[in-house]
């Protein structure tokens, strides 16, 4: 029988040589495997291996196929710096998004993320919280680690960032806004015809009082289109909205209730509150629950984006429905032809609806108030 020395030598020699550098079982970065073994493996030439990590819709779909059960079995792993300084681009692209809370930005999102990826480009993301500042330093981020393009939602950006793109030439689409300066590549739609499409609608069930809550405006042009909308579209009808019935909040339920309370406060308030996205629409329908108003009898609410909340909420919440996820999947299309020099319109304006649930009908006789 060994002796508990003889047994603790063994180990600790076992031990040794597992963790010398020489040993031959130990892998290195010279046995990693190799482009030319991918290709001999799946019968291609290297530059259809090359073609199928970069830009796999190009090849047919045996030939793919191949390449990626050879990739696999073999581990590899493509070093992303060769291949940056072979072609000159990083084949990442940087999205810019106010937040990922909404429903919406993250459909965008997902839109993004898989058609970029059927193009061979990674997406990296990033959120500023509306603070044009942080859009500013984060894309200065971008740019410094060698993103390809940019996606931005809305236009509206700091002079520093206008400044950046201009000198380093980097490429960029807007998304969600339709309303921008001729030439500039976009994905989006109208929000000024979004706003008439709920006023339209308001004002058929007999809506002559109308009260809106935006979102905050001075550093989201979209919230500001869609309130200009809604303030022009009520105008066209004859109907001028009251000063105290404008109001802003950030985008969030809680403000939403809050501002609801705020404006239903009088004897005679609206008989029809719009909400600058659902999630203060859905916070109106709160308020209005709590007050003890019976929605739509008492008070009809509208929102905008359809989120997936706005079907659940009971009463379930009239809005606008926007083509969230399909702006990131044309956006990829758009920013990817524009790095690649590929013929592809500069701008793709996209349709929108109007959802019409439970929370709008009829005005009622007496406009309703607020406890």
């Amino acid at each position: 029988m060994r002796s508990l020395g003889a047994l603790s030598c063994a180990v600790k020699a076992r031990r040794s040589e597992a963790a010398h550098p020489d040993m031959p079982d130990r892998p290195t970065a010279r046995s990693a495997p190799r482009i030319e073994d991918v290709a001999r493996l799946a019968r291609v030439s290297n530059a259809t291996v090359s073609r199928a990590l970069s830009q796999p819709s190009l090849l047919r779909a045996d030939t793919l196929a191949r390449v990626e059960a050879a990739v696999a079995q073999l581990a590899y792993v493509p070093h992303a710096a060769a291949r940056t300084l072979a072609s000159n681009r990083s084949r990442m692209i940087g999205a810019l998004l106010p937040t990922l809370e909404h429903t919406s930005f993250a459909l965008t999102a997902q839109g993004l993320q898989t058609a970029l990826a059927d193009r061979g480009y990674t997406l990296v993301l990033a959120c500023h919280g509306y603070d044009l500042a942080a859009e500013e330093r984060l894309a200065r981020e971008l740019v410094a680690r060698g993103v390809d393009g940019l996606f931005f939602v809305g236009q509206q950006r700091s002079r520093e960032l206008s400044a950046l793109l201009r000198r380093t030439q980097t490429p960029f689409v807007v998304g969600w806004n339709a309303d921008v300066p001729r030439g500039t590549w976009s994905v989006g739609f109208d929000n000024r015809a979004a706003s008439a499409l709920v006023v339209d609608h308001l004002v058929g069930l007999g809506h002559r009082r109308v009260a809106l809550v935006a979102g905050l405006r001075a550093t989201n042009d979209r919230a500001r289109a869609r309130a200009e909308g809604v303030v022009a579209r009520l105008a066209a009808h004859g109907i001028a909205i009251r000063p105290a019935w404008l109001r802003e909040c950030p985008y969030s339920i809680e403000a939403g209730a809050a501002a609801a309370a705020t404006i239903l406060a009088g004897r005679a308030g609206p008989t029809a509150l719009v909400g600058g996205n659902d999630a203060i629409a859905v916070g109106m329908l709160k308020y209005a629950r709590e007050a003890g108003l019976v929605v739509p009898r008492d008070l009809s609410i509208a929102g905008f984006d359809d989120q997936e909340i706005a079907g659940l909420v009971t009463p379930g919440l009239t809005t606008v429905r926007f083509p969230a996820q399909a702006i990131g999947e044309r956006a990829a299309a758009a920013l990817v032809a524009r790095i690649e020099a590929r013929a592809h319109p500069r701008q793709v304006v996209l349709e929108i609806e109007l959802v019409v649930r439970e929370s709008t009908g009829p005005a009622p006789r007496r406009a309703p108030a607020g406890r």
